[in-house]
């Protein structure tokens, strides 16, 4: 169960607005997409989970994540490139595979390259944040209770984390042979 409570939910495109001046202190964050419940279903987590993400205003909890500076790990996922996070590398990997999120109908996933990701994840995501001095504790805490599917290298041995895996290496095969 998320400790809902002692988080500060945002919306991604308010943040968005004030992406240079993130926290730089300790934290930990979830990010929550919203129709992201399709999104799995399209992406075969149900194929291996019965357990649903945690649920906020009909976003869904789809990864976690901590750092020493919790603004700047935020910021690569909301306006980075899929070098810098492993979220987005996921969501991308993800489309090229399985058009996840073209064909969920979340909203419309047009354009190309980081800048088509970047407007999708800040149409559609609610981050939440806590401030805190052990963050690394709390996303243990976290990931041992909750679902939170997009997160891979803590769920290795999960099918569905395999599963990921995979579909990253085949999204890298497809983008090396497109040039």
């Amino acid at each position: 169960m998320i400790p809902a409570h002692i988080f500060q939910f945002h919306r991604a495109r308010d943040l968005a607005t004030w992406l240079p001046d993130l926290p730089k202190r300790y934290g930990t964050y979830l990010v929550l997409i919203r129709g992201g419940d399709r999104l799995l279903e399209l992406a075969g987590y149900f194929d291996h989970h019965d357990r649903l993400p945690y649920q906020r205003r009909g976003y869904w909890h789809l990864y976690t994540g901590a750092g020493y500076e919790w603004g700047r790990r935020v910021r690569h996922h909301l306006s980075g490139n899929t070098y810098k996070s492993n979220l987005r590398c996921t969501l991308e990997a993800l489309e090229t595979v399985c058009q996840a999120i073209s064909f969920s109908g979340i909203t419309p996933w047009t354009g190309d390259g980081d800048e088509r990701l970047t407007e999708w994840i800040i149409r559609n995501a609610v981050i939440g944040a806590c401030e805190c001095s052990d963050p690394k504790t709390l996303e243990k805490a976290i990931l041992e209770s909750t679902a939170s599917p997009l997160n891979i290298d803590q769920r290795k041995w999960d099918p569905f984390g395999r599963r990921l895996i995979e579909i990253r290496a085949e999204a890298l095969k497809i983008n090396l042979k497109k040039g």
